[in-house]
Order: C-alpha cells, then structure tokens, then sequence
C-alpha cells in the first residue's frame, strides 16, 4: 500500500525565431496525467495569439503521448481580434536522462473561430537538459491566422526558433515502514524535511509512504524515477528481515547488493568502541547497490547511499531522526547544491501570539495588500498562533514594509519573533542580566523545568509538588519566600487546579505578581492545558523581562484576580 500527496513541477519558457517570440508555461507537461500549458506569441507584422490549454498525458511505451485543447485569443495584424478553441496533440521521446524530442499540432476550423477562418499551430524540436533546471529548446514552430473576409493570412510563426526553458527542480520524499505507514509513530522525519527544503528553495512536490513490502518499494522507485528529479527516500536500511530498501534500489535498477568493505570496518570498529560485538545480522547495512555511491552516516551504523534511476538521483537514508537529519544537512544538501542550480530560498517572516485566536487575528490582517506572490498564513498549534509572511526573496522590501502593521496587529499578544522559541529567548534574557531562576510547579508537573533546562536556563532547585489548596495571597508569599530561600534572582510558582481556578506567582527583587485565572478551556486534554499554563507562566516571566505589566493583557486567558505584594 502506497499513501502519497503530490503537487506537479511548473516550467517556464522562453524562445525567438525569425520576426517573432514565444512565451509559455508548463504544468504536468512531462509526467503522465493532467497538463496545463499556456502561451503567448507575438510578430510585429503580424499580431498576437494567447492560448490556454489542458491535456492528458498518456504513456506508450518510451513515449509519451498528448490528447487535449486550447483555448485561444486571437489578435491578427489585418483583421479583427477574436476567439478559437483549437484541439489536437502531440508526442515526447525521451531519449536518455537529458535529451528528448518532441512534436504537437492544434487546429480549430472556422466554425470553432470568431474573427479568423481557422487557427492552425505546429512545433518539432529538440530538448537538452544541460542542468537541471536549465533546459534549451531547438526547433520549427509554425502558428497561422487564416485570413477571413478579405484580410490575408497572419503567420505568427513560421520558421527555426532556440529558447531556454527553467523548470522547477521536482523534488519528492518517500517514507518506508508499516509503523509509519498505518499511524503508530508520527513521521516527524517528514515534516522537517519538508520545512527545511521550503527554507532552501527546494519546496516537495510529492511525499509518498509505503510499507515493509519489497514489491511495492520496487514499484514505486521505478515509478517516481520517470517523475521526479530528486528523491530522498527515508528508512528501512536497518539490520532485520523487513528493512527492504537497498534491496528494493537494487532489483528497481537490475543489479545487484555489493559489500561495502571500508563502510563494515568503520562499523566494526563503532561497537568495538563501544565495547560491544557486533551481530553477524549488523553487515547487512554494508551492503548498498553495485552503481550506488556511498553516503557517509557520522553518526550510526547505517550508511545512506545515492544512486541514479532514470531521470532520478535518489538518495537513501536512515529513520533515525538524529541520523538523519545529520546526513541531510552535512551529506545530501552540498551534494544537490553542487548538482543542481538551485533557486534563490524565499523569504518567511515569522512572529508567535499567545491569547489571541486565529480568526480573531485573521479578520484584522484580511485588508493588507499584499504583494503578488506573497501570502499570509495562520498555525494553530493551542496554545499559540503562529503568522507567516511568506514570498519569494524579490519582494523583501514590500514584505518589510508590511510586517510593522502584521506586529501592530498583534500587539500584547505577540511573545516572540523568528523560530527561536519563548524559552530559548528567556534563558538568553536570564542569562543576559545575571538572573537565576527557581521553580515550584503543581499542575504542569514539571514542564516548566523541563522546558528552560533544555535550553540551558540558569534553574536553581526546583520542584514538583502535589496539589495544595491556596489563597492568592499564600501564594504570593510562598514564591516570594521560595525566592529568598534558593537565593535565586526570581521565582516562578504554578499552583494546583482548583474547581477551575489556577493560581500563578512570579517573585522579583521589586516584588511579587500573583494572579488568579479561570480556566475556560477544559473541553481540551490534560496535556493540552498543562502546555496552556506552561506558556501563562513563561508569558508573565517574558513581560517581566521586558519590562511590562506583568498583571494585563492576557488575552482569552480569563484573569479573575490578580494581587503585588513588595
């Protein structure tokens, strides 16, 4: 069973022939199925023509096969500007991972045209990929408006013509496993590729995942071999039985599992390390197909490797996220920015609310003009709202221009800009003024601790205490005497649940917040409001630091009492 999720490659082309040019766009125009193409031709003696078309691409053997129509505008030179719906076809022959050749032919008679007696377009040529993403074009192009009521005919085109077309680097992922195929561990592995390829201008066009079976992993490498022009194909290069896919890169290319020497002594050497012996089962991940390059994995024991397939430099690798994620920054980046020219990363501007809700926000930011090719995006990830200004690097300075009204918009609720995150950002605050930091938590059970120390905040002793009934006041005076009893800079305390209520205190050498909320969103899970008071508690610290009211503007977090004792 195969799961995929696909978006198709967009090219865009260029060319010139005698006394005339060409403008066009393609998508889906190499892979079979649906295709849509567009065009502009214009002659200076001439006039103009600009078409619209959908087609469907049929594979027939090494060829492949087009049967579709155009819709067309018509804007002779002697005569009058009208319509044409034009139908007909064309056939691709690849020949090798570069080259190809190419012909097609559309017609609409008079009966299909207004303004002319009939349209008729014809092209035969010749591609070469010299690198991907730059391909030049050769060929004869013929376009002609017959004349109607007396006007003469109008050949748009009627000669040789070179151009150049750019196409997007279709770059596909495919995940391995039963356990990610049927939902029993999430692929985070997915989702940061994904993101990380975004940032570096190479977006997924397509992410497939396909179980244990050696059948199906055959099948759909061939497959997305004639599609795609990268694939990074994720898991199964374990030691045991259902780890299928050097296997499965092998027999999709015809030949066969070679043994890796150097690759089995480093691993030889990992566990003798490690002061372990390695199983007899451990040398199967030494063994990578016989045209496969191999892919240094620093640190574990399975190797990636890449290999061509068709038009398809793939590059396998481990599931282990830790392993992973190394091999794709250190190992299959550098290689596809040497191989490939690749496009100029767009840009992304990114800040974090807390206490606002999405359509809250998005109502207030749906009147901002955008500039073309840049959109506005909302996450919703409880308990915060995350804004995206997204768009491509040549609008930097519109997007730049806009984003102070995006931070209006926001407001109090903004907590943080950029991906850092609010501890990371906290911990450097601390860590800026010399501050340490004690803890006492009831209902987030640790989470604050957990947290701050992952991104080395100065924590002093902290703690986890089972619920305790309270006054806001006893609270108060308890993390005001936490504080002095640790000697610690601050001291963040988050009380216990309370028939709704939830008591928060944060102590300072000026003094001690504490404040009283009422908890309106138990239709969540436990985990889910535990993170809510996580990112309350870290909120009041982060306003401290910045020197604002600690007590206000909360947002939809429901401050029913709030108390500051010197």
């Amino acid at each position: 069973m195969v799961v995929s999720a696909a978006a198709n490659a967009i090219s865009i082309n260029g060319s010139a022939g005698q006394d005339y040019t060409h403008l066009g766009f393609g998508m889906g125009t190499d892979t079979s199925g649906l295709a849509m193409t567009g065009g502009w031709t214009h002659n200076d003696d001439d006039g103009d023509a600009a078409s619209l078309g959908l087609g469907l691409n049929i594979p027939l053997g090494p060829f492949l096969a087009t049967v579709g129509g155009k819709g067309i505008y018509t804007n002779p030179n002697d005569g009058d500007e009208g319509y044409a719906a034009a139908v007909g076809g064309g056939l691709q022959w690849k020949i090798g991972d570069s080259f190809g050749l190419f012909g097609e032919y559309y017609y609409s008679p008079d009966s299909l045209s207004s303004g002319i007696d009939s349209y008729e377009e014809a092209n035969a040529g010749a591609r070469w990929t010299i690198m991907r993403p730059i391909t030049i074009e050769a060929g004869y192009r013929y376009l002609n408006l017959a004349g109607k009521d007396g006007n003469r005919d109008n050949a748009l085109a009627d000669g040789p013509y070179v151009g150049r077309e750019n196409t997007m680097i279709n770059v596909e992922m495919l995940s391995t496993g039963d356990e990610v195929l049927h939902g029993q561990i999430i692929d985070t592995n997915a989702a940061w590729l994904a993101d990380l390829f975004f940032e570096q201008g190479l977006p997924l066009t397509r992410r497939n995942t396909v179980g244990d079976n050696l059948e199906s992993l055959v099948a759909v490498l061939r497959e997305r071999s004639e599609q795609c022009d990268v694939l990074i194909v994720n898991g199964g290069l374990g030691p045991t039985g259902d780890d299928l896919s050097a296997l499965a890169a092998a027999t999709a290319k015809g030949e066969g599992l070679v043994l890796h020497e150097a690759w089995l002594s480093q691993m030889e050497r990992f566990f003798s390390e490690r002061g372990r012996v390695m199983a007899p089962s451990n040398r199967k991940q030494a063994e990578i197909p016989a045209s496969a390059e191999l892919v240094d994995n620093p640190v574990g024991t399975a190797c990636g490797f890449a290999m061509q397939l068709n038009r398809c430099l793939m590059f396998f690798t481990p599931g282990v996220p830790s392993e992973f994620k190394v091999m794709v920054e250190q190992q299959i980046l550098p290689r596809l920015r040497q191989r490939f020219t690749l496009p100029e990363p767009p840009l992304c501007l990114r800040l974090t609310t807390f206490g606002r809700s999405e359509s809250d926000l998005a109502q207030s930011l749906d009147h901002l003009p955008l500039p073309p090719g840049v959109s506005m995006g909302y996450r919703s990830s409880m308990p915060i709202i995350e804004l995206k200004l997204t768009g491509p690097a040549t609008q930097k300075e519109a997007m730049l221009a806009l984003w102070p009204e995006v931070q209006r918009v926001a407001g109090e609720s903004l907590i943080f800009e950029g991906t850092e995150g609010l501890p990371e950002q906290i911990a450097k605050h601390l860590q800026t003024r010399q501050l340490s930091v004690t803890l006492s938590e009831q209902f987030t059970g640790g989470l604050l601790a957990l947290q701050l120390s992952r991104v080395n905040a100065p924590l002093l002793a902290s703690e986890v205490v089972p619920f305790q009934q309270e006054t806001l006041a006893q609270t108060a005076r308890w993390a005001s005497e936490r504080r002095v009893k640790h000697f610690a800079g601050l001291a963040l305390f988050v009380g216990g649940l309370d028939e709704d209520y939830l008591n928060f205190a944060l102590a300072t050498p000026e003094g001690t917040w504490a404040l009283r909320i009422k908890m309106s969103i138990t239709r969540h899970s436990l985990a889910v409001r535990q993170e809510v008071c996580a990112m309350m508690a870290l909120n009041m610290l982060r306003r401290w630091l910045n020197g604002k009211e600690v007590a206000s503007e909360h947002g939809w977090i429901n401050v029913v009492e709030s108390l500051f004792v010197e």
